[in-house]
């Protein structure tokens, strides 16, 4: 949407809260990471989590992963590296050739048999154009439907055909996230040239024609732990005058910035912000060039989650870790008010909804910041997707589960429920392959100071005041059919998961997708990555 950063999310509401009480806060270091331990408090405004029962209607995803999703109208169009798709079996199972996109009905999910466009690599991102009949894609791919596009291109939604007024021309290296905001679509990954012009890892697009804009030049260079430079994931404020980007980079237009920077777009040209953080300059496992893996800006724009990978390190590494920084501040030396550790595997997708914090990845514990590669003291079991608050870091009881693989590369959140892509075939015990669904319908109200289980209070996040974007999105209409929240019972001490043995988080079989972009995602993007 035109005026500010369109939102990944529809129905996307800031819920009001008191500062947490049941939080036990350990800073530790210079980087002032807090480490909570126990349960998620409920906000001061009822909120609610979906059912944890995945919808049966989905279409099954049949190979590869899926990285990106967006509902666009009554469709969903996802992207991934999958070439086949069918639909569930109330649907009567037929199968189709899908080349890295597809589309079905968001209600039945039932595959859309006129959209198959044949992109010839993977497809990292999907956002909505700002009209309702198109969207972008993006990703290492070199041609759509036998026309060259270099790695970015934008089609129909009705049929997949190329709208071909859209051409940013040659891009030396792939785009791995989007984001639209105001007729300006801006691209991330691993190029250094747009059309022959010089833009590296990060570049401005007329959002009509693909023409390179010269009011963002802001190269990013240097490299965390070997590897090439590039940027992994961006995000935008939902006023659009912030850019939050990620990934494997040491400077910003000479300035320092070590695998986080954040840009201001709302100066002429765009320039660097003095918002800085140490946090991620942590040394993690050398098999890894980059630790960073996907972020997410609130839809007020005060702050964004943050999600790694890296291997077991004690706090106050920043490594296996999930993060919450305030963002409405300016300034060095920016600590995370709090910060999750998984006790040594990989967290990918992050999505915030209405106070809560959906992550996914390959943990098996949260709150586990003494444990390596087992549980520690307060780690409480999630496999492979969690419901975090946001103002403490601490997981509610929202708990399905799912085959863990890889990790969850993809959220989207709709006026009815919580989509997930992944490259695993099971979530909460039943078959879904790739793909699944989360209706609010027969969720969870988390309603207001009800505590779950946890040790006595020892502190309370700290709080930072700044300037304020006004939220967006509009309200998402109540549901019926609620269950009350469960209190979560912390893991017994010295319970060990997940076989013997230390396993090193890493290398992962494959490097993390180009997340799933935005118009935020707006932004949207999970994604990505």
């Amino acid at each position: 949407m035109q005026g500010g950063a369109m939102r990944r999310a529809t129905g996307r509401r800031v819920r009001t809260r008191l500062a947490a009480v049941l939080v036990a806060v350990v800073t530790a270091g210079s980087a002032g990471a807090t480490v909570p331990s126990g349960t998620a408090i409920a906000s001061t405004e009822t909120a609610t989590l979906p059912t944890d029962d995945p919808a049966n209607f989905t279409p099954n995803v049949l190979n590869g992963e899926v990285d990106s999703i967006w509902q666009v109208g009554s469709r969903v169009i996802i992207g991934g590296n999958f070439t086949s798709i069918a639909n569930a079996t109330q649907n009567g199972g037929a199968t189709f050739a899908r080349q890295r996109v597809a589309a079905f009905d968001a209600a039945t999910g039932v595959v859309d048999a006129g959209f198959a466009p044949n992109v010839n690599n993977a497809v990292r991102a999907v956002i909505p154009s700002a009209d309702p009949g198109s969207v972008y894609i993006a990703g290492p791919f070199t041609s759509v439907n036998g026309t060259t596009r270099s790695r970015v291109a934008r089609v129909n939604v009705s049929n997949g055909q190329l709208v071909t007024q859209f051409n940013a021309g040659s891009i030396n290296g792939q785009i791995r996230d989007l984001r639209l905001v105001d007729g300006v679509l801006y691209v991330a990954g691993d190029f250094s040239t747009v059309n022959g012009v010089a833009r590296s890892r990060l570049a401005a697009l007329d959002a009509t024609t693909g023409a390179v804009l010269p009011g963002l030049d802001l190269p990013f260079a240097g490299t965390h732990n070997g590897g090439s430079t590039n940027i992994f994931k961006i995000d935008v404020t939902p006023a659009g005058d912030r850019l939050l980007a990620i990934g494997n980079f040491t400077s910003v237009a000479g300035q320092p910035r070590t695998q986080i920077a954040m840009i201001e777009l709302g100066t002429s040209p765009a320039t660097v912000s003095t918002w800085d953080t140490t946090f991620y300059t942590s040394t993690c496992a050398s098999v890894f060039n980059t630790y960073m893996r996907d972020l997410d800006i609130s839809p007020d724009g005060r702050y964004a989650v943050i999600s790694t990978t890296g291997a077991y390190r004690p706090p106050p590494s920043a490594c296996d870790t999930i993060s919450r920084f305030e963002i409405d501040t300016d300034g060095p030396g920016q600590t995370p008010t709090w910060a999750a550790y998984t006790g040594g595997d990989t967290s990918y997708a992050v999505e915030i909804h209405d106070g809560i914090a959906y992550v996914g990845g390959h943990m098996r514990w949260v709150n586990n910041p003494f444990g390596s590669d087992a549980p520690g003291a307060g780690a409480i079991p999630r496999d492979g997707i969690v419901a975090l608050d946001v103002v403490n870091g601490l997981p509610f009881s929202w708990n399905p589960g799912r085959a863990r693989g890889v990790g969850v590369f993809d959220f989207h959140v709709t006026e009815a429920g919580l989509w997930a892509g992944s490259d695993t075939l099971r979530w909460g015990g039943e078959l879904r392959q790739r793909l699944a669904f989360f209706p609010w319908a027969g969720g969870t109200d988390v309603p207001a100071d009800v505590v779950g289980g946890g040790p006595p209070p020892l502190g309370a996040v700290p709080r930072q005041r700044g300037r304020r974007a006004a939220a967006v999105g509009r309200r998402r209409p109540r549901l019926g059919g609620r269950r009350r929240l469960v209190p979560q019972r912390r893991q017994q001490r010295g319970r060990v998961g997940c076989g013997a043995g230390r396993r090193l988080d890493g290398p992962e079989r494959r490097r993390r997708p180009g997340t799933a972009g935005a118009v935020r995602h707006g932004a949207v993007g999970p994604r990505r990555r």
